[in-house]
């Protein structure tokens, strides 16, 4: 093989490897949503919540109440894995008989009165609020374990 026909060979090889990386970084930047993480701030979810909540819940709750709501649903969450090894968990956010009644009770605990309905409006909201920021996604089946 003459050096002109190997340097054409090697020139072709370099080209055809940088067109597959190419492709390879047009294929991920493809797969991924976007740049920031998604990111649960509580502020924002109370304004993103108490802006979807139906007119006779918001005129009952105030920014306070839907803040107090969240945080009490977080403290139960955190509760509910506290002595369980990382990643063997099993959190499930959003409307469950059990949390609205412990967060109606630990409410009123403190002298503070809500409707199990308002309790849950609110937490049914969240789902919506962590959509919307991209914090849900799909779901894992078992040929995803």
């Amino acid at each position: 093989m003459s050096p002109a026909s190997a340097l054409t060979l090697g020139g072709l090889l370099v080209a055809f490897f940088l067109v597959l990386v190419a492709v390879m970084l047009l294929q991920e930047m493809k797969r991924r949503p976007g740049d920031d993480p998604a990111v649960y701030a509580l502020d924002e979810a109370v304004v993103w919540i108490r802006s979807h909540l139906d007119l006779a819940v918001r005129q009952r709750l105030d920014a306070g109440d839907v803040l107090r709501i969240l945080e009490w649903q977080v403290y139960v969450l955190q509760q509910s894995v506290k002595g369980t090894r990382r990643g063997e968990a099993e959190v499930v956010v959003g409307v469950s008989g059990d949390v609205v009644d412990l967060i109606v009770d630990r409410c009123a605990s403190l002298g503070v009165r809500y409707d199990p309905a308002d309790v849950s409006a609110v937490l049914e909201l969240q789902g919506g609020y962590l959509s919307a920021v991209g914090a849900v996604g799909d779901p894992v089946g078992e040929e995803n374990t």
